[in-house]
């Protein structure tokens, strides 16, 4: 098999994915998540992108769905790769503003989160599973017990890709399409 580390071909595609969707994500609910909630739990949206691409990859080959999900793994926990997930978000720039997390609490957080959002999805197959994990996703960016209503959330994500990377998407990794 492929290799999924730094300098792979799944690293290369993961890390500016993540970097673009982040942006794009905290854009598209500014206006349904608080400055507090976003203060302590922002790196909640980078759980939520990884999760989703996941799901999202489930629609090419297999090989292509092991090594996205083996990359986004590792991506996690790369330290060297300077645009990884613990070492871009975790830099001071990026920080500023923002709660400062240790990135071994940042990988493990996220870890648990994208394994919330998976048994929302597994435990929903009949009936909704992205509006169960999108109110996973709500229930936890909150600092407070108001609700969130980012229930689209999964679906602006999941919009993201597409089998050809037509119309402004993202191309699946290793589709052979």
């Amino acid at each position: 098999m492929e290799d999924h580390r730094s300098g792979s071909r799944v690293n290369f595609y993961i890390t500016p994915v993540v970097l673009d969707l982040f942006d794009e994500f905290k854009a598209a609910i500014a206006n349904r998540i608080e400055g507090l909630d976003f203060y302590y739990n922002w790196y909640h949206l980078v759980a939520f992108i990884l999760f989703v691409m996941k799901i999202r990859h489930q629609e090419t080959d297999e090989v292509g769905r092991e090594l996205i999900n083996k990359g986004i793994d590792f991506y996690i926990e790369d330290t060297s790769n300077e645009y990884s997930y613990i070492n871009y978000f975790g830099l001071s720039e990026f920080m500023s503003g923002l709660e400062n997390y240790s990135p071994k609490v940042l990988a493990n957080n996220t870890h648990a989160l994208i394994g919330m959002y998976i048994d929302a999805w597994n435990n929903n197959l009949k009936s909704n599973p992205d509006i169960a994990a999108s109110m996973v996703f709500a229930k936890n960016i909150a600092t407070d017990d108001d609700n969130r209503h980012i229930t689209l959330g999964f679906r602006f994500l999941y919009n993201q890709f597409s089998m050809d990377g037509s119309n402004s998407t993202i191309k699946l990794f290793n589709c052979k399409k």
